[in-house]
């Protein structure tokens, strides 16, 4: 039976333990349909919480796919829950495509709704067919080995039960139960790459060059997935090499990193970018290699957002040497912000490489950095956007309001970060200056549960993308 074959799973990868509540992301498809039935019917007593996101693309399907799901729910005995979320203006505000921003999310409301809900961990209806064409999709545009390794059962919160299960396999399921189930329209739209993959890729290699290509590249996967354990733990070990010379500033000494595998020292390079929060892209990693075999020091590589690296006579460095771009004045025009925040969740905001991060928790929270705002007098979607000469807003506990460009130099921010400075707000009223102080109309009480965690920080490790 699935259910002892998913049950297995989730014990022997760890995915969840007996009595878990594990919200599940239900789209109303054979997929997800599946997960929720084959979950809930485990023998591991799981309390499912089933999860419904409209993104507002498809408004004539939605109705029926929620309905859908509702009454899936009831006929499990499993609670349900439903979410908008504005993908369409995400994208248009982040420059992202519909399907990224979309995927952001979704994700970004599953786990606004397990906080809610307190479970154990996200549970979604990826299969062995969706990371076949994850590894096309990751070959086309380009990827390393661990992109190709292809999805984890377990990412963070997120985890996969159904990854070692083929499509077919969970229709026959459904069909023997007579389980009803949507079909996403969307799902045939060709402008999508991966429905180009997966309606026409895909089929034209089983019938013009292998026959059993599925199976051909979920076996590569998994040696390129064994592959990268090991070269992962090569780095590991080499990662002593990478000197800190002061805030923002690194260095690799040139004699050890030349005399390890090159494999490993791309490696090693890309850690460096990535710990002062550049993404480098394949050439720029090639120029620094280029130069570690160069005569002489002097030569530059930019790797974008004033990140530079330099070589030195015995050393590459990794600096700033006019500061980071998002967070010093750099000459550059104001930077005009305008995000939607439409639940809790992880925002980069790549125009000033930052990060805007909203956690729900129960009161009492531990600060730590951090603002905390009543979550009951917060209603979504909110608004990141840069303050307007002349905004005002309350303080706590300062008995009157103040003008927030007189309060951002009265906390030593350059006038130059001042024009760009972004304010948290719903509709027209300011929630909070992240990273400051937040408006006394949205203070903690005694009478308080839940806690909006607002934390504002410089981006890393691969987040200015904005991705």
């Amino acid at each position: 039976m699935l259910q002892k074959t998913i049950s297995q799973v989730i014990v022997r990868n760890k995915l969840l333990k007996e009595n878990d509540s594990v919200v599940v992301g239900v789209s109303g498809g054979p997929d997800s349909t599946a997960l929720l039935l084959l979950l809930a019917e485990t023998d591991l007593n799981l309390q499912c919480i089933a999860a419904y996101i409209d993104h507002g693309l498809r408004p004539g399907e939605t109705g029926a796919e929620q309905d859908t799901v509702a009454q899936l729910a009831a006929t499990t005995g499993t609670r349900f829950c439903s979410r908008a979320v504005p993908a369409r203006d995400y994208a248009a505000a982040l420059g992202l495509s519909l399907e990224e921003a979309a995927r952001i999310l979704r994700y970004q409301a599953l786990e606004a709704i397990r906080l809610e809900y307190d479970a154990a961990a996200i549970a979604v209806a990826h299969t062995a067919d969706d990371q076949v064409e994850e590894f096309l999709l990751r070959l086309v545009r380009g990827s390393g080995r661990k992109g190709l390794a292809g999805m984890d059962y377990r990412h963070g919160r997120v985890i996969r039960p159904l990854l070692n299960l083929n499509k077919q396999t969970l229709l026959h399921f459904l069909a023997a139960r007579n389980i009803p189930y949507c079909v996403d329209s969307s799902n045939l739209d060709r402008r999508f790459l991966r429905n180009r993959v997966r309606l026409d890729l895909l089929p034209l290699l089983e019938d013009q060059f292998n026959p059993s290509i599925r199976r051909t590249i979920l076996q590569t996967m998994e040696i390129l997935g064994r592959e990268e354990e090991l070269l992962a733990d090569l780095t590991k070990q080499a990662l002593p090499l990478i000197e800190e010379k002061g805030p923002d500033r690194l260095a690799v000494p040139l004699p050890p990193l030349d005399a390890i595998h090159p494999a490993i020292r791309r490696r090693i390079i890309e850690r460096c970018c990535w710990t002062l929060g550049a993404r480098p892209t394949f050439r720029q990693i090639d120029r620094i290699l280029a130069l570690t075999d160069g005569d002489g020091p002097g030569r530059e590589v930019h790797l974008g957002g004033g990140l530079r690296m330099r070589r030195t006579a015995d050393s590459l460095e990794f600096r700033y040497p006019l500061g980071r771009t998002a967070f010093r004045g750099s000459g550059r025009a104001a930077i005009a912000i305008d995000t939607p925040i439409p639940a809790p969740g992880v925002y980069p905001i790549a125009a000033i490489g930052a990060v805007l991060e909203l956690r729900l928790e129960e009161v009492p929270v531990e600060p730590a950095g951090r603002l905390c705002v009543d979550a009951a007098r917060i209603s979504f979607p909110l608004r990141l956007r840069s303050v307007v000469a002349g905004q005002r807003f309350r303080p706590p506990g300062r008995g009157g309001s103040r003008k927030v460009n007189r309060f951002l130099s009265d906390h030593g921010i350059s006038s130059e970060m001042r024009d760009c400075y972004p304010v948290l707000m719903m509709q027209e009223q300011i929630v909070a200056l992240p990273g400051l102080e937040i408006d006394e109309s949205f203070r903690l009480t005694a009478a308080s549960r839940t806690a909006l965690v607002i934390r504002w920080r410089p981006a890393e490790t691969g987040e200015r993308g904005g991705r």
